[in-house]
């Protein structure tokens, strides 16, 4: 919308210019639509082409402006420097009234429009929200971090080193690979402490709960989390694979840490000692640690970024830590979803949450063996039938309240099914492409004549024949658990169904389906979509890492104030973060 709004303007002031008619107004008028700015002090003025360029000078000089350039792709054009104090829109006046002036406009700045060539940057709402739809979710336009933006100004630096400390990361996930840090001081596999830094053969970081070289994201049960926030911070950009990074280019250094305080203070003085700029610590808990708040304090030079937690309660009044120490060092992070409102389970604190970023429906990098949805649903979200689609005999499948949990789907959904029904709610294509070992969970009523009607939980890699994963009977409450067979695994598409058959004697209240969550294990290194604070911490570490990009001298206070200042303003943010707004990328950089 952006672009097409200034397509317009730039027509409407060329038509005015060719018929004689522009004037400073309508350079006003466009400076504060906006969408464009402009040089201040300069502007381009375009001289009848027989006027010699003595005069030029003269006629300029009369008023204390001067030729800075002559620009002769065009006859008679030159960018000119405005006297000292005079604002562009009257310098502009004054020039037009001169009989030997054609015209004279503002020397206009330019976009790239700098958008990569990653395939799934359509899925990364968070960087470019357009509206679109991302796991049945409709965005609202323009509720994103503004990195298309925040791009045509920096793109990233290997100069600048983000330490991520979690699970490690994947090493050998291809949208990876490029951006992780090696230690310039270290000889691989020699066995030697090369660098002396107490650490041997740590060429790629290092794994603090197994006490060696090898920070990689394949052991730990929480596998996935640091392979995930590292794609959110530094995926490589424009490489025409997968998604894009906030930065393109980053050193990112892996640090797997387990969920200690030891192995946290270690791995943060770690990153210290090797020149970490930013430190993502997606994790916390509700114990004030002494040694914690001195490991980040004792850095002062390292901007640390915490995640704001997942418990939907208020950080000033039951602390989270390290969100809540008042470290000046430190920036805590809140979570909102696609239409710019506060998440529902995320943590808030207006002393001690700073700000919010994107953190739901987040696509990003995945590394083999880490288990994540597939397909996930509590039926909050319309319209359904983006989502499910319904058919078969006497159906009735509905969204209702009845169950009192939320919205459920129900085959009757103001009770007592029909007889002689056999109804059914189908998903939309599910891929499965790299995935294998799905389990299926959902939460279930159902209350039917025990034998002869039932509810059954139907897979298909078709749409057309079913395997019949489980059936209910009688009466049935709470949630349940189907695991796929194992020729499911790889395919694309599957299909999942609830059918609810019926005969033609008793009738009971029927079945309700509510959270259905199809969990899936990775065959492969690939992507998925995950929810929580967590993500929404590496936004804003990938904005402190490009901030530095393009401001390589800027001190630990000059980068989190320009992205504490640049937040974009939201009324659902207000009173529950201290800045009342939401991560933006493009203003944190602008200065």
């Amino acid at each position: 919308m952006k672009a097409i709004a200034k397509a317009g303007l730039l027509v409407t002031a060329a038509l005015a210019l060719a018929t004689g008619s522009a004037s400073a107004s309508s350079y006003v008028s466009a400076k504060h639509s906006g969408l464009d700015s402009f040089v201040p002090g300069e502007a381009l003025v375009r001289f009848k082409p027989s006027l010699p360029g003595a005069e030029v000078r003269s006629l300029l000089g009369a008023d204390g402006a001067s030729v800075e350039q002559a620009l002769p792709a065009v006859s008679g054009l030159r960018l000119v420097d405005l006297p000292a104090g005079t604002s562009v829109s009257r310098g502009i006046d004054q020039l037009e009234q001169q009989p030997d002036v054609l015209y004279a406009e503002p020397n206009w700045r330019r976009e790239m429009f700098s958008i990569p060539s990653d395939p799934l940057l359509r899925e990364q709402w968070s960087l470019r929200n357009t509206g679109q739809a991302v796991f049945g979710q409709h965005g609202l336009p323009g509720a994103d971090e503004s990195a298309t933006g925040a791009w045509d100004l920096a793109t990233g630096s290997a100069g600048v080193k983000v330490a991520v400390v979690d699970t490690g990361i994947s090493f050998t996930h291809p949208d990876l690979a490029g951006n992780i840090w090696t230690n310039p001081g270290e000889i691989p596999g020699n066995g030697i402490d090369d660098d002396l830094n107490g650490y041997v053969d740590d060429v790629h970081g290092w794994d603090f709960a197994n006490h060696d070289d090898n920070p990689s994201d394949t052991i730990d049960p929480d596998q996935g989390h640091g392979t995930f926030i590292s794609g959110i911070i530094g995926a490589e950009g424009n490489n025409g694979l997968g998604i894009a990074g906030v930065n393109w280019d980053v050193s990112l250094m892996p640090l797997r840490a387990p969920l200690t305080l030891a192995g946290e203070v270690a791995a943060f003085d770690y990153a210290k000692a090797e020149g970490a700029r930013v430190v993502n610590y997606s994790a916390g808990s509700n114990q004030l640690s002494a040694s914690e708040k001195a490991a980040i304090d004792g850095a002062p030079d390292v901007l640390f970024v915490a995640a704001a937690g997942n418990e939907h309660i208020n950080v000033d009044a039951d602390p989270i830590y390290p969100c809540a120490y008042p470290s000046p060092n430190l920036i805590c992070v809140a979570s909102t979803d696609q239409r710019d409102r506060l998440s529902t389970f995320s943590n808030i604190g207006p002393a001690s949450v700073d700000l919010a970023a994107p953190g739901e429906n987040i696509l990003s990098t995945y590394p083999p063996g880490g288990e994540s949805s597939s397909l996930r649903d509590s039926f909050g979200a319309l319209p359904l039938r983006e989502r499910w689609k319904t058919g078969g005999q006497g159906r009735r499948w509905r969204l209702t309240r009845r169950l009192k949990r939320g919205l459920s789907i129900a085959d009757s959904p103001h009770g007592r099914y029909q007889n002689n029904t056999n109804s059914w709610i189908r998903s939309q294509p599910i891929d499965l492409s790299e995935r294998k070992g799905c389990a299926l969970e959902y939460f279930l009523k159902v209350r039917t004549q025990k034998g002869h009607d039932r509810l059954v939980v139907e897979a298909s890699v078709d749409g057309k024949r079913y395997t019949n994963l489980h059936h209910y009977s009688g009466r049935r409450r709470g949630n349940r658990f189907s695991f796929l067979p194992a020729r499911f695994s790889g395919h694309n598409p599957v299909f999942l169904r609830f059918r609810l058959k019926t005969d033609g004697s008793v009738r009971g209240d029927g079945a309700y389906v509510d959270n259905v969550n199809l969990t899936c294990e990775a065959s492969t290194n690939t992507y998925t979509y995950l929810d929580g604070t967590s993500f929404s911490a590496p936004q804003v570490s990938g904005a402190a890492a490009l901030v530095w990009a393009r401001h390589p001298l800027d001190s630990v206070a000059e980068v989190r104030d320009a992205i504490l200042g640049g937040v974009t303003q939201l009324p659902a943010l207000s009173g529950k973060v201290a800045t009342g707004g939401r991560l933006n990328i493009a203003a944190a950089l602008a200065p």
